[in-house]
């Protein structure tokens, strides 16, 4: 028995005793036990019912008959009544005499108070050798006694057989009977206590198992054995409708909108957000209720909208709802759809109108895929021009294909004749709903002791949470135990987060064997597909043909009924599919995850494919539709050696555009008979064909410069110099979207960098520099090296060495002239001469045949350990030997002359000896030595080399933090240990070499260990990083000022790399395996944390922001750099404001204005911040919980200011500080109806007034200031969600925020009715997006992962920039071109980014000082730049 299983054992007992009964008589005669299924039922067998009469046996007893019932052993449950219960009969069920039946369901008058019913189960495995449970009521113990037993086999009655554990074990007699019997391994009931054998040692008894119960009483299988309530990643269907909650007044609003005059109504929101469920299980049954015919299709399971239409409906007509059926194949009714179209071929077909019919085409976005002529049949079939008898067709639509759908020649005119309705991610209490509800409905079970609080907090409500919450839920249910959803069960699984991830992790090791693996991934490769211009991944559905027998088989074990990745449809003679089983998984999933990312271009070129073929089908096949001979070129070049992973018909389709092009080709060099007829004509065609081959050029170069951008992201996990150079390469070809968003990648990557070496033969594995940094060593984890030089123009040359054996453990001479390394076979020591300024860098090797180092440590192969260095003139070398991992080595310090090639070993008291450094001269040695094997502490010596002494500078030091400056002279070292109040503390020491003095402590705390720290040239400075934060600390070995905060790289890398550049601006050396080493400029950490949302200034080099832990200091200063304040201020406000209160600045940033104490209003000149006005304005009201609501103001040009606090409306000179007008209340405009609306109000282009919106309500209102009254003539009507709505510098267009936090821009032009224009957009990430207006109609949004700038009279020209992952914008400049970001959960440094690719380049370029090596070239496209980085 597992530990869970003995724990749900021991849990049993609370659960049986609120729930097992007594059965009596009216005189109290006991017949039996019994046990509740539900609050008022009570399940026993027929004959306790019987006895406890006092009646025989055999006689009948009548429904309605009474007896008593109580809870005997209540004492030992909290809360349970112990009184006697009246109880009815309901069902009995006689023993008959082939000894079946004997059960009986009672009815309770009224529930046992404190009670709680019993969790049955049916385990379909059995229960053989199961331990047991199970108590009585017998004549000697009336109050109850247990018996403990083991199942053994089933029997032909329908019981099971089970007998006592052991001879001590109690004997089943009379008073047993009606008791259910505990399946202590499985935490439930499996069976009700009916017969035994008489008393006797080898006693066996007997119990009706669940089915049995189940078979005799139907009735009761709600009770006994309820469904799952839950439907873990598949939608919600129109069955499920009572288990489907926390979506009610979604529901509603969708009702009340189909029930208007809209022909179409559609539903948007993120991925996972529960869009089909709402629309199937939602609104389906209550329009079916009132009196609608429901149709229903998948846009991803049918090619042809029309057939998948007519199987629909010939199937519900076949079903017999309609009355006899009016048409015999579905085929007929495709003919009808196609000549009649969906309304009179509905009528046809059932003989009812379709003025009440609703489709709902689910899953729209999947339409996109579809070739235009064909698109256009589906839109002409669901959308027509309005008719009265036209049907009405709900959509379901993922909101990041919103703007294409709205976009789309022939979907978007049809959506926009309806209405659309955003569908957001849960809140709290409709997760709680989600969460709760279900089982609130099931009476036997229940959630441990807070865990669904837990669920809830983990849930969080964020986009695309549902399926990942219902797939824990699932899984929840599944491993119930004693009636409980386990909290244990919920560790195991990995909570929300983990819980898909880890299953489908364990799912893939157990069906995907490693010889399996390639072929597996190119299943799944199969299975996710992207819509032309689109990234975003959506499922694919693939044919059992396409995949082969062999993938196929790998799809039917990852969709075996206890895995469930994939979803098999069809067979029986219909086509088999796989699909996977929710789009959740490609995000849930890593590997998916990243196996769609590194299959991008594959996915983008396949869908490209597809389309074309998709349109040269429906055209009839015309030959001049198949790819020409660029676009075939530029898909080969895309598809590399992947063409075997395209659908047969494409590669057919791709071999029939081959044979055209060489026909053409050959029909071409005919054609040259011929050419001194057509001169004339080639000449009056050349400027066209001149046009054609540029824009063919034009293609071409596209279509490279996507592939380079695509195969940038995959080379910068590997070789992130290589990555940047292709993605510089990539925008110098043509600077495409995907070239410009891969290269501004590329550039934050590298963002905070000084320069980068990288591009040698592997992963590094261990390297070394000289004491400026110039000349670094590295060696690979397969053994090779290369050397690097960095010259003082800040290029950057490498060499490989070409060795023949493999190495390790580089190291560098303080003047970069010499350099060294291991053998690795037979630990030999290698050195050569290093030549930074002539063409071949390195010199011969030279060979320290004698003193072989033979043994050395893990860490020596990684560069942890140091064991080899040069002296200060490098004509010496040391080196020693180590053993495991803190052992103390034997081996004798050897001491090479590298003029002579003299070895010298030191005596053997010199010994033990873990990493060494030459001091100040080249007689000093400075050594880590071992105390021991049983410590992680050393002790740090000096060794004079000509005495052959040693002498002790620290004593009990943390091995893996010492460092000695780049010219011996200073050592750092750290101990850690208790504090003052017994919390971890580390204590950092500079300790002069020469005389043992100690020049600087420093400690760091509370709990915290020792870091590996860095330490400069001389020793006057050393950095230790707060490792997992990013943060820095420099300190100045020379005095006790405090040392420096700096933010730069995170790293526990213990690779001994020197401190370079200045006390100033210093630069950390880092080294990764994958991405090669890298100096790092610190940025100076001027303290304190911003509070609120900054404005960024002029070209953003500048912010004014709030700062301090509660707000109360302003301050004006630079975003990059040195970070200087320009200026700052405190408040002295009795109450802080707000964090989530934004602070506002005019439009010629000149004036900020900020909040405090709720509604005081302070206006302060830009840049200095001296005062310039304060006022009071209306008090904000209370909102929910007490708090007060924020008070909302902005700039009216330069010089006015417009607050509003709840419902009242002030215009104030922001100079002066009057007000300019008298207050409106905006409740007195009767804007709206609703009890206790939102207002939002912003500028308007009528000088004189504000727009005034109303949260959910459609209108913007035009109010006079002056006057306080509503203009109507200048009210738009927009769409029914709209939130706020912001004039854009053209007055024709509004941007405007939706309630589900979407953007949409739309054209409000004079005597035209207002439309959409653009998006929607988002959702929008909460307190972390940036938006503004630009000029014209143009519009920016940085949300998420993406910044996009629009024009909303161009909708299709867009410029878009794609970050690698979520962002947390808080503030852009008024161009959009510069933005702050933070990390997405808050909290962190803000930092700016440009958009900016000119700046791009200059830093990439600075930063690798290099270009494509050969190498590197050789493994991209041909065409590339001839020179990418200049000199």
């Amino acid at each position: 028995m597992t530990e869970a299983q003995e724990r749900d054992g021991e849990e049993a007992e609370p659960v049986l005793v609120s729930a097992v009964v007594r059965v009596k008589g009216s005189d109290g005669a006991i017949g039996g036990a019994g046990f509740l299924i539900a609050s008022d039922l009570v399940l026993t067998c027929a004959h306790v019912v019987s006895d406890a009469l006092d009646r025989p046996r055999q006689d009948t007893v009548e429904a309605g008959a009474e007896v008593t019932v109580d809870v005997p052993l209540a004492n030992n449950a909290d809360g349970v009544d112990g009184s006697d219960y009246s109880a009815e009969v309901r069902h009995w069920i006689p023993i008959r005499p082939d000894q079946t039946g004997d059960i009986a369901v009672l009815r309770l008058r009224n529930p046992i108070s404190g009670s709680r019913p019993l969790p049955m189960i049916d385990p379909e495995s059995g229960v053989w050798d199961h331990n047991t449970r199970a108590v009585g009521f017998t004549d000697d113990n009336p109050d109850g006694i247990w018996q403990s037993g083991r199942f053994l086999g089933p029997t032909g009655q329908g019981w099971i057989q089970l007998s006592r554990t052991d001879s001590e074990a109690v004997v089943v007699q009379g008073g047993f009977s009606g008791s259910p019997v505990w399946d202590n391994e499985l935490g439930a009931a499996v069976g009700m206590m009916v017969a035994a054998q008489p008393v006797r040692e080898v006693q066996q008894a007997f119990a009706l198992r669940t089915r049995t119960l189940l078979r005799e009483v139907p009735e009761l299988a709600p009770f006994v054995s309820p469904a799952t309530p839950f439907r873990g990643l598949s939608a919600f269907q129109e069955g499920d409708a009572d288990v489907f909650f926390g979506r009610d007044d979604d529901i509603e609003r969708v009702i009340t909108t189909l029930r208007g005059d809209h022909p179409t109504v559609t539903v948007y929101g993120p991925s996972g957000c529960g869009k089909s469920s709402l629309a199937l299980a939602g609104v389906v049954p209550r329009m079916r209720q009132d009196g609608y015919r429901i149709l229903r299709v998948d846009a991803t399971r049918f090619a042809s909208l029309r057939a998948a239409l007519a199987t629909e409906l010939f199937e519900s007509v076949r079903s017999g709802q309609y009355g006899p059926p009016r048409v015999r194949s579905a085929d007929r009714v495709d003919q009808w759809l196609s000549e009649l179209g969906l309304a009179d071929a509905f009528h046809r077909v059932t003989g009812e109108p379709a003025a009440r019919l609703l489709v709902v085409l689910d899953q729209a976005e999947a339409l996109l895929n579809h070739p235009e002529q064909r698109l256009a049949e589906a839109i002409g079939l669901l959308f027509p021009k309005q008719q009265p008898a036209d049907p009405q067709v709900l959509v379901t639509l993922r909101a990041d294909f919103m703007d294409a759908a709205l976009s789309d020649a022939h979907l978007g005119p049809a959506l926009k004749r309806g209405v659309t309705l955003p569908l957001t991610p849960m809140t709290r209490n409709q997760l709680h709903a989600v969460i709760t509800e279900p089982i609130k409905h099931i009476p036997t079970v229940d959630y441990d002791p807070g865990l669904d609080r837990r669920i809830l907090d983990d849930a969080r409500g964020e986009p695309g949470i549902l399926p990942l919450l219902s797939f824990v839920l699932t899984q929840l249910w599944e491993n119930k135990a004693s009636g409980r959803l386990r909290a244990s069960t919920y560790e195991a699984i990995g909570g929300v987060s983990g819980a898909l991830r880890r299953h489908a992790e364990e799912v893939w090791k157990e069906c995907v064997p490693p010889e399996e693996e390639a072929e597996a991934r190119r299943l799944l490769t199969g299975l996710v597909r992207v819509l032309p211009g689109s990234e975003a991944p959506l499922r694919r559905a693939l044919t059992r043909e396409e995949a082969g027998e062999r993938r196929w088989r790998l799809a039917q074990a990852l969709a075996g009924q206890e895995r469930r990745l994939l979803v098999l449809y069809g067979g029986d003679g219909r086509p088999e599919t796989a699909e996977l089983t929710h789009e959740a998984l490609i995000t849930a999933w890593p590997d998916l995850a990243e196996l769609v990312r590194a299959n991008a271009d594959f996915l983008a070129v396949r869908a490209e494919v597809q389309h074309d073929l998709e349109r040269w089908r429906k055209a009839d096949r015309p030959a001049d539709l198949l790819p020409r001979s660029l676009q075939l070129a530029a898909v080969e070049a895309r598809l590399r050696d992947r063409e075997a992973d395209l659908t047969e018909e494409q590669r057919d389709f791709l071999a029939l555009a081959r044979r055209r092009q060489r026909t053409r080709r050959v029909q071409v060099r005919a054609g040259w008979v011929a050419v001194t007829v057509v001169v004339a004509l080639i000449a009056m065609l050349g400027i066209s064909l001149v046009q054609e081959s540029r824009v063919s050029a034009q293609r071409e170069a596209e279509g490279k410069s996507r592939t380079l951008a695509v195969q940038s992201d995959e080379l910068t996990s590997s070789n992130p110099g290589q990555a940047a150079l292709t993605a510089l390469a990539a925008y110098e070809i043509a600077p495409t979207q995907e070239a410009r968003s891969a290269l501004m990648r590329r550039y934050l990557e590298l963002k905070d960098a000084a320069w980068v070496l990288s591009g040698a033969e592997g992963p590094i594995q261990a390297s070394d520099m000289s004491a400026d940094g110039r000349v670094t060593l590295a060696t690979s984890t397969g053994g090779r090296a290369t050397l690097f030089v960095r010259t003082a123009k800040g290029r950057i040359r490498q060499e490989q060495l070409r060795l023949a054996h493999n190495v390790l453990s580089p190291v560098v001479s303080r003047d970069g002239r010499r350099i060294a390394y291991l053998r690795e076979a037979d630990g030999v020591v290698v050195w050569h001469d290093v030549a930074p300024s002539a063409k071949k860098l390195v010199g011969p090797a030279h060979l320290l045949r004698s003193g072989q180092i033979k043994h050395y440590t893990t860490g020596t192969q990684w560069g942890q350990h140091k064991i080899m260095d040069f002296s200060p003139d490098a004509r010496r070398l040391v080196g020693v030997s180590t053993e495991g991992n803190w052992a103390s080595s034997q081996h004798p310090v050897r001491v090479w002359n590298l003029e002579t090639g003299e070895l010298r070993m030191l005596p053997k008291q010199i010994s033990g000896l873990r990493e060494v450094w030459f001091g100040a001269d080249e007689n000093t040695l400075v050594a880590r030595r071992s105390t021991g094997p049983e410590t992680l502490e050393d002790s740090v010596v000096t060794v004079d080399i000509t005495e052959g002494t040693l002498r002790t500078l620290a004593k009990e030091t943390n091995s893996s933090a010492t460092e000695v400056s780049g010219d011996g002279s200073v050592v750092i070292v750290c101990r850690d240990g208790p504090g003052a109040d017994n919390e971890r503390v580390a204590r950092y020491e500079a300790i002069d070499v020469s005389d043992g003095q100690t020049l600087r402590r420093y400690q760091r705390g509370s709990d915290i260990s020792c870091s590996e720290t860095t330490v400069d040239e001389t020793g006057e400075h050393f950095a230790v990083p707060r490792v997992g934060v990013g943060e820095w600390d420099l300190v100045d070995t020379r005095n006790d000022k405090k040392p420096q905060p700096f933010f730069g790289p995170d790293v526990d890398d213990g690779s001994h790399l020197p401190l370079l550049g200045t006390p100033h601006e210093p630069v950390i050396v880092t080294m990764d395996e994958d991405t090669g080493v890298t100096g790092s400029a610190l940025l100076r950490s001027h303290g304190g944390t911003a509070y609120s949302p900054p404005k960024l200034l002029g070209d953003g080099s500048r912010m004014v922001v709030r700062m301090g832990e509660d707000g109360r200091s302003l301050r004006v200063m630079e975003t990059e750099g040195e970070e200087r304040i320009i200026a700052e201020v405190d408040s002295n406000a009795e109450t802080p404001p707000d964090a989530n209160q934004e602070i506002q600045v005019n439009h010629a940033e000149t004036l900020v204005a900020d909040v405090a104490d709720r509604n005081r209003i302070t206006v302060r000149a830009l840049p200095s911040l001296h005062k310039v006005a304060e006022f009071t304005t209306a008090e904000p009201p209370v909102g929910e919980g007490g708090k007060p609501e924020l008070l909302r103001f902005h700039f009216l040009g330069d010089d006015r200011l417009v607050t509003l606090s709840g419902t009242r409306v002030e215009h104030w000179d922001a100079r002066e500080g009057r007000r300019l007008s008298q207050p409106i209340d905006l409740r007195d405009l009767q804007l709206t109806t609703r009890d206790q609306p939102t207002y939002f109000v912003g500028s308007h282009p009528e000088p004189g007034y504000v727009g005034v919106t109303v949260s959910r309500e459609p209108d913007v209102h035009a109010v006079n200031l002056r006057t306080g009254k509503e203009n109507k003539e200048l009210r738009l009507r927009l769409g029914d969600d709209l939130n706020v709505a912001v004039f854009l510098e053209d007055p024709r267009y509004v941007a405007v925020k939706t309630t589900g936090g979407m953007v949409e821009l739309w054209s409000v032009q004079s005597g035209q009715p207002a439309t959409r224009a653009v998006g929607p957009l988002g959702p929008l990430n909460p307190n972390r997006w940036a938006a503004g207006t630009l000029e014209g109609s143009g519009f920016f949004l940085a949300n998420n992962s993406s910044v996009r700038f629009l024009k909303a009279d161009d909708p299709g020209d867009r410029e878009t920039y794609e970050f690698e992952e979520k962002q947390g914008f808080v503030a852009g400049t008024r161009d959009g071109k510069a933005l702050l970001r933070t990390p997405v959960s808050g909290g962190g440094r803000l930092e700016l980014v440009r958009l900016d690719p000119a700046l791009w380049k200059r830093h990439l370029c600075a930063v690798l000082g290099r270009d494509l090596t050969k190498n590197e070239r050789d493994g991209l496209p041909d065409g590339l730049p001839t020179t990418i980085c200049p000199s």
